[in-house]
């Protein structure tokens, strides 16, 4: 990181996506020092992630107390799965005028292997090829 601003971001992302994935959960306490020596940063990018975090919601700090993860409630899930299926569906539109025989191959590929890697039970593979598959549109 050559910035603080890359590095706040860097860490941002990282309890961002921890607290997504539930690796926090509701009602977790998130201690600046022990996060900031898990990720071997300062406790500033830290402080100012977790400002961050509060400002979407998904934290919430009590001065000179701690700050306590809130999550994303059912109706959270719902509203966003609601609105990115309304985007997906302009963006399937606008990939056909787009679409090209290799990004067809390419997305056939990757369908292929979702397939293969859900009869394995191999998830992680699949939300990775999930997130290309996207991309690729």
């Amino acid at each position: 990181m050559d910035n603080k601003h890359s590095l706040t971001g860097f860490v941002f992302n990282r309890l961002r996506e921890d607290i997504l994935n539930g690796k926090y959960k509701e009602n977790d306490e998130l201690k600046e020092m022990a996060i900031a020596k898990e990720l071997n940063v300062s406790r500033t990018p830290v402080r100012e992630a977790i400002r961050q975090l509060e400002f979407e919601g998904l934290v919430e700090s009590i001065p000179n107390k701690a700050t306590y993860v809130i999550g994303i409630s059912i109706k959270d899930v719902k509203d966003i799965y609601e609105m990115r299926a309304s985007l997906e569906r302009l963006c399937a539109k606008k990939a056909i005028d787009n679409m090209t025989d290799d990004i067809m191959e390419k997305l056939e590929e990757i369908v292929d292997l979702s397939m293969f890697y859900n009869e394995k039970g191999k998830y992680d593979n699949i939300l990775e090829l999930d997130n290309r598959f996207h991309e690729l549109l």
